[in-house]
Formats: C-alpha cells, sequence, structure tokens
C-alpha cells in the first residue's frame, strides 16, 4: 500500500484516504480554482471553458486535510 505525505500539514495516510479532484484535460485546471458541474455528469472549466463529461477530466490527489495538491510518496 502506498503512502503519502503532506508537507503542508503534517498529514501521513494512505491513498485511499486521499481526496481525488478533477482537472481539467485541456489546461488542468482544478485545485484551487474548481470546475463547475453543469449537470448531468458535464463540467465546465472555468479558465479555458471546455466542457465535458465526468470521465473526460484528469483526477489528481490532494490532502484530504489541508487540500494541499503537493504531496510526496512515502517509501516503506
Amino acid at each position: 500500500m502506498t503512502k503519502y505525505y503532506c508537507n503542508a500539514c503534517d498529514w501521513t495516510g494512505e491513498e485511499s484516504e486521499l481526496k481525488i479532484v478533477p482537472l481539467c484535460p485541456v489546461c488542468r485546471t482544478g485545485h484551487r480554482i474548481r470546475l463547475m458541474p453543469k449537470g448531468n455528469n458535464v463540467y465546465e472549466c472555468p479558465n479555458c471553458s471546455m466542457v465535458f463529461q465526468e470521465g473526460e477530466w484528469i483526477p489528481d490527489p490532494e490532502c484530504p486535510v489541508c487540500a494541499n495538491q503537493y504531496l510526496k510518496v512515502v517509501e516503506e
């Protein structure tokens, strides 16, 4: 099982605990500026105005405590 460490809040946990955030597949906006749901599993990017279905975005993890997107993989 892969462990992660957040250097912003000192959280350490497993991959199953991470919060997954959708990123725009065109410009990679998504952590601090969230994608806007438009209904029927359709999202719009507030940065580039790209409209896409739920499965088309890029899943990216962030810390479940402080929402830091820069996590380190901890070697066991």
